[in-house]
This record gives C-alpha cells, sequence and structure tokens, in this order.
C-alpha cells in the first residue's frame, strides 16, 4: 500500500508541477508570455464545439474545437481582469450556465482593483458577471467548485481546509454551509438526479449526498484516497490510490477494475461511456473496454496536465499543458494528436 500511495504521490505531483507555478507573469499577448499556465479546462456539454481554458492570465474559449480562440476574461477591461481565473464548472440543467472562481494572483494588475470570488455566464461562456465575491463566503477561500442538478442557480463551493461545503440555490447571492468527509477534494452534481451530488476526498474515496449536501452517505466498495471522478452516461469512473474504479449505480458502489492502474486526472464521454482517457504522470493512457484495460495513447508534443473529452464525441479529447501553454487536440481517440492552442 505504501508503495502504491508513493506513486500516486509522484505522479500527482508531476500533474501538479505542470499545472502550478502561480507566481510572477506579466502577460504579453492574449495568451501571456513564458510564465502563464492552465488551471482548468471544459469542453461544454449541449453547446457543441464550445471548450473554455482556465489560465493565470485569462479565460479563453473556442466555438469551433480549438480552430479559433478569444480571450472572454481577464483580458483589460474585462471581467477577472487581475485575477486567476481557477475553476470551472458547468450547470447540468442549464448547459449556457457556466461558473468560473477566479482568485488573486500577486501579479494582477494594481489599476484592475479586481474582486476575487464566483463569476458566472449564461451564454455558455461568451459574457461574465459576478456571481458573488468570496468575501460573502465567510470562510475560507475554495479549492473548487461545482454545480448541482437541482436548479441552474445551484453552485458549491469546497472548503477543503475546513471540511466544508458552501450551497447557493440562488446563483451566488445567498449560500448554506454543510460538514463534508473529511480531505474533500472535488464535488460535482449528478446530471441525472436532482438534489444528488457526488464528492470525492483524497482520503476517504467517494461519497453520495441526495439532500444537496446535507447528508452524505460513503459509497461502498472504495476505502482510500481519490483524485479524480468523471461521469459518462450510467457510468462513473474514479481513480486512486489502488487503482481504477467504475460505478453502475449511480455512485452507490464502486469495484475496482484496474487494481494498481494510477491516474491523476480521468475523462471520459456520455457518447461512448466505455471509452476512458487518464493521465499517469505527464503520459494519456486509454481504455476502449470501459477501464479495464489500458494502454498508452499517441506521443504528445507537451507535458500534460489537462484532459476534457468531447461530450458529442468520445473520439474528440483536449489536453492541456503548461510552459508553454498549450492545448493539443485529437481527433481519432488518442492515436494522433495536433497543437490548437496557442
Amino acid at each position: 500500500m505504501r508503495n502504491k500511495r508513493q506513486r500516486l504521490f509522484v505522479l500527482l505531483l508531476a500533474a501538479l508541477l505542470a499545472l502550478a507555478g502561480c507566481g510572477g507573469s506579466s502577460s504579453t499577448g492574449i495568451f501571456g508570455d513564458a510564465q502563464n499556465h492552465l488551471h482548468d479546462m471544459l469542453a461544454l456539454r449541449g453547446v457543441p464545439h464550445v471548450v473554455l481554458v482556465a489560465s493565470h492570465v485569462g479565460l479563453f474559449r473556442t466555438a469551433d474545437d480549438g480552430a479559433h480562440w478569444a480571450r472572454v476574461a481577464g483580458g483589460p477591461g474585462q471581467p477577472v481582469d487581475g485575477l486567476m481565473s481557477f475553476r470551472l464548472a458547468q450547470s447540468p440543467v442549464d448547459a449556457k450556465r457556466i461558473y468560473l472562481l477566479a482568485v488573486s494572483r500577486p501579479d494582477g494588475p494594481q489599476a484592475a482593483h479586481p474582486v476575487p470570488g464566483i463569476y458566472t455566464s449564461a451564454d455558455g461562456g461568451q459574457t461574465w458577471t459576478l456571481a458573488a465575491p468570496l468575501s460573502a463566503l465567510n470562510a475560507p477561500q475554495p479549492t473548487t467548485i461545482g454545480a448541482g442538478s437541482t436548479g441552474a442557480g445551484e453552485i458549491f463551493a469546497l472548503i477543503a481546509a475546513g471540511n466544508l461545503l458552501l450551497r447557493s440555490d440562488d446563483g451566488g447571492a445567498h449560500w448554506q454551509a454543510h460538514p463534508t468527509p473529511a480531505d474533500p477534494h472535488g464535488v460535482m452534481g449528478d446530471p441525472a438526479h436532482p438534489h444528488r451530488v457526488l464528492l470525492w476526498s483524497i482520503t476517504g474515496g467517494v461519497s453520495v449526498s441526495n439532500d444537496d449536501g446535507v447528508t452524505w452517505q460513503a459509497s461502498a466498495g472504495i476505502k482510500d484516497g481519490i483524485y479524480t471522478l468523471a461521469v459518462a452516461g450510467p457510468r462513473i469512473y474514479a481513480a486512486g490510490n489502488d487503482g481504477i474504479f467504475v460505478s453502475t449505480d449511480d455512485g452507490a458502489s464502486f469495484t475496482l477494475i484496474a487494481p494498481g492502474e494510477i491516474s491523476t486526472v480521468l475523462s471520459a464521454s456520455p457518447a461512448d461511456p466505455m471509452l476512458v482517457y487518464g493521465l499517469t504522470g505527464t503520459s494519456v493512457i486509454r481504455s476502449t473496454d470501459g477501464g479495464k484495460t489500458w494502454s498508452a495513447a499517441g506521443a504528445l508534443p507537451q507535458h500534460i496536465g489537462l484532459l476534457a473529452t468531447s461530450p458529442d464525441d468520445a473520439r474528440m479529447v483536449f489536453a492541456g499543458s503548461s510552459y508553454p501553454i498549450g492545448v493539443a487536440r485529437t481527433q481519432d481517440g488518442g492515436t494522433t494528436w495536433s497543437a490548437v492552442l496557442p
């Protein structure tokens, strides 16, 4: 068990290093200088061909699968100017409703007077407004956010430092606090079930809430840490200390299907729930049989730290890298890749 944890730590550290380094960075163009780096990436469900990339110096959007990009937030005079675009979440209820966690950056332009907070878009990421300043949360800075499936205004802010989940039902105007299982790492609403929330912990597996995060029930079959979760239609994949798991009963229980297969990121599409992609260190792996067996994908031009699979085409995957910032795309299930950003 110790060797597995050490291996996972090394792989997770490699992925974090590929995405970290949130120190100084001066923006010399739309994609920033060599110090710019990615924080999150989201291929939108229900808004075909749109991908969002959150970075240290801005939020970028493509509406044609990466052929062309525009900075839609974080640029001079735009919302989030002077902040880091840190985490993204899409509402399972309203496909065009997107949330963005934007936090302070030490090199942010002082003249911009940025307001750290949760920002929202009602048009698939084209325009953004402030939904809730972080000061309104009355809690430490969230480590991540998630969107709930009860309504388009349901948004979660995860406070890992206090094992706390903040929930808003009205798009950030008001918040309620709920305790979570220990060491929460990520949270998301179950797209198929209103009021159901999935939470994964770096020490305690997966937990499910059927009342919007008020109470939690541990999923059977996982006792150790989970670092990533991916929902693909009727299948939920999880990866952690012991390997890769799958649930086919809405997260109530998980089965270890790939013991010892360590992945720090999982990505899958409802278009083909049996086709799954993972990230081991900075190399992409894939499974065509629902996670039972894995093989290396084709070589990529850069070290990868993020994956996002198109909800409409399971063979189209976007792989994000940092230093230098970049996104590569495959259209053949990972066999070949080509750069699409910058």
